[in-house]
């Protein structure tokens, strides 16, 4: 997921483009900037509450180079912080994923409305 997860980053940029694009197209040029705005909101979650658990998941293992970077992207621990207990943290973490579930659905369904306007 450490390389595959590029590709969040690429469709943001090509919604962006996309968006740049169809302006002065109306409803077409709305349609495509509220997608936009739900991918990068779904991108916005995974690095607000899905990225510190599972930094804090993987605080112990051993990983290769690009998995180094990528879980080196989040602040460090506050230290004498006390540990959040696991419950917490996977609640937190399921509900990230359902929130971006739901974004990444209505991404794809306003832009595809935009397509046939």
């Amino acid at each position: 997921f450490t390389l595959g997860g590029i590709a969040e980053g690429v469709s943001i940029i090509a919604l962006g483009a996309l968006t740049f694009l169809t302006r002065g197209s109306g409803a077409t040029f709305w349609l495509t900037l509220a997608a936009f705005l739900a991918i990068s909101a779904l991108h916005l979650v995974y690095w607000v509450l899905t990225h510190p658990v599972n930094n804090f998941w993987l605080k112990d293992m051993k990983m290769n180079r690009p998995g180094n970077r990528f879980f080196g992207l989040s602040p460090a621990p506050r230290s004498g912080a006390p540990e959040p207990e696991w419950t917490q943290l996977r609640d937190q973490w399921e509900r990230s994923h359902l929130i971006r579930a739901v974004l990444g659905v209505v991404g794809l369904l306003l832009l595809t409305i935009s397509l046939v306007t």
